[in-house]
């Protein structure tokens, strides 16, 4: 079936492909055979068919009879389609004419007789399907004609009727005896022992070096009792055991270095009691108990240098109770406990010194209530609550040395409403209010529709100082954006160095730069960002240089040309 999937995919992308190097005909009507050529002259036609267009569903697929040719003009197939769907008869032929393929399909699954044959004319297999599966007799052959394979398939089961090894002798015959599976050198690569139709008795495949790299036993088509995999350079990989096709029994695995990587048992095809993980070296990576092939009970996770990496309990596959994590050298890192495989109550994060990191409440998963945080040297450095995972109301932040860095608000873990930050002497740095702006837009790609969402702006009055608690700043926001006057301050707050007016985000009206004494520099003219009216620049002794006028961001007029 895979071979049969490959081929048709190979031939039906190539005609949307290829249509690319010749156009649709503008002139086409409702109704008519769309084509496709391989060149643009529109001479050597590519495929030829037609696409539903009306009915309540399908528009826009291949319906009926499709034809395809070759470059050399030669047929390539016939297909039939229903809904863009196979249906009805295939066939498709080589480019010296003669046929590969034939079959029959239904809705989409392939259905009766289904034939293959060799570029020479020969048949190569033939057998039939049953609603996309096999079903019945089917036989296989080479390019000579020899009979290679004989199969009944029924219900699933697939049962091998007679085989010819590649010298042509039968080696199976009435369901009983070896089929061989040989590399590309020649060798048997694979050999299988068949009673009635299935595998039955030993299994073996050699790599190309001519060593058996899996070796095992087949019981009536489903493997049993003990299977060994080992490496190219003859080490044991794995052993397994297994019953009726499942896993069952003991399990191991083997780094190469012949160290154990895994070790635990099987029931029915599922995990069952205690298990072992190792890294390379010998130590543990992890090790518990399996009930059912989920995790139960006490488990064990460790760091290659043999220390604890963390551990807790398992219910059902699920973690429960306390789980406690450790840093590498052994000291704790974190604890806190689970209920349904979610966080729930305190958890306490932990420096390496062992005082704590951070501190609060889970819900469900979630931080819910209280946070606090630390400094290493167990300082406070910030507080605040969650509501179910989302920051809510007054947060506080403070420097190393216990002023404050920052204090706000929080909805829905947004910023909103005052904040002010603040240098690490005590002095204001910014203070101002946030909105809270809902905006729509598409959030993610291949999102049918767009969405609606918050952000926190600045909106309002905001101020900026200096470490000296002196203003540098002053001005409005408007939904995140500057809006109106803005003053920029020499240091003393007492002289302005720019006076600047914006219009939502863009420089609109005068704009005055001035130096420390409180001189012009410069007054310039701007209307939705860009020059427009007056341009003046001063020099340093404070005589006029440049004067221009400027419109939508051209100068129109220069009021002082060079002489």
């Amino acid at each position: 079936m895979n071979r049969l999937f490959a081929l048709l995919m190979l031939f039906f992308l190539s005609a949307p492909l290829l249509a690319q190097t010749g156009e649709d005909d503008p002139k086409k009507k409702k109704g008519e055979v769309e084509k496709t050529y391989w060149d643009k002259q529109r001479k050597k036609i590519r495929s030829m068919g037609k696409y539903k267009e009306d009915g309540f569903s399908g528009i826009g697929l291949e319906e009926g009879e499709w034809k395809y040719w070759y470059e050399n003009g030669q047929l390539e197939g016939v297909i039939n389609f229903h809904n863009g769907k196979l249906d009805g008869y295939l066939v498709k032929y080589y480019e010296n004419g003669k046929k590969m393929q034939e079959g029959w399909f239904k809705m989409g699954l392939q259905d009766s007789v289904s034939n293959f044959w060799f570029n020479n004319g020969q048949l190569q297999e033939t057998g039939a399907y049953l609603m996309g599966k096999k079903e019945g007799v089917w036989k296989y052959y080479n390019a000579s004609g020899k009979q290679l394979l004989e199969e009944e398939h029924h219900n699933g089961v697939e049962k091998v009727i007679s085989y010819w090894d590649k010298n042509g002798e039968q080696t199976i015959v009435n369901g009983t005896g070896k089929m061989y599976i040989y590399s590309t050198a020649g060798s048997v690569k694979e050999e299988y022992s068949y009673r009635e139709g299935l595998r039955n008795g030993p299994f073996y495949e050699k790599n190309a070096l001519g060593r058996v790299v899996t070796s095992g036993e087949h019981l009536m088509g489903k493997k049993t009792g003990k299977w060994t995999y080992k490496n190219a350079n003859g080490k044991i990989k794995r052993i397994s055991n297994y019953n009726n096709d499942l896993l069952h029994g003991s399990y191991v695995e083997y780094f190469e270095n012949d160290t154990l990587n895994v070790k635990g048992e099987y029931r029915e095809g599922k995990k069952t009691g205690i298990w072992l993980w190792q890294f390379e070296n010998g130590t543990v990576d992890m090790k518990g108990a399996f009930e059912n092939d989920l995790q139960e009970g006490e488990w064990y996770f460790g760091y290659n240098n043999g220390k604890i990496n963390y551990k807790g309990s398992f219910t059902a596959g699920q973690r429960e109770g306390e789980w406690i994590y450790f840093y590498p050298e052994g000291q704790t890192y974190m604890k806190g406990s689970f209920h349904a495989d979610l966080k729930d109550g305190q958890w306490t994060t932990y420096f390496e010194n062992g005082n704590r990191l951070s501190e609060g409440n889970f819900s469900k998963g979630k931080e819910h209530g209280v946070w606090t945080s630390w400094y290493q040297d167990g300082g406070t450095k910030d507080e605040g609550s969650f509501d179910m995972g989302s920051m809510s109301g007054v947060w506080k932040g403070w420097f190393p040395n216990g002023k404050l860095t920052y204090q706000g608000y929080y909805t829905r873990g947004l910023k909103s409403g005052k904040w002010i930050y603040y240098f690490s002497n005590g002095k204001k740095r910014d203070e101002g209010e946030y909105k809270l702006l809902k905006k729509t837009a598409v959030l993610e790609k291949g999102s049918p529709a767009p969405q609606t969402y918050e952000e926190s702006v600045r909106h309002g009055k905001w101020i900026s100082y200096d470490e000296r608690g002196e203003k540098t700043a002053e001005g409005n926001y408007t939904d995140g954006v500057m809006d109106g006057k803005w003053l920029f301050f020499q240091p003393g707050e007492i002289l302005i160095a720019q006076e600047m007016n914006y219009k939502m985000g863009e420089l609109d009206g005068v704009s005055i730069s001035y130096d420390k004494k409180g001189q012009k520099i410069s007054e310039i003219h701007y209307k939705q960002g860009v020059f427009n009216g007056e341009y003046k620049i001063w020099d340093s002794k404070g005589k006029l240089s440049k004067h221009l006028v400027y419109k939508n961001g051209k100068v129109i007029k220069d009021k002082l040309p060079q002489k």
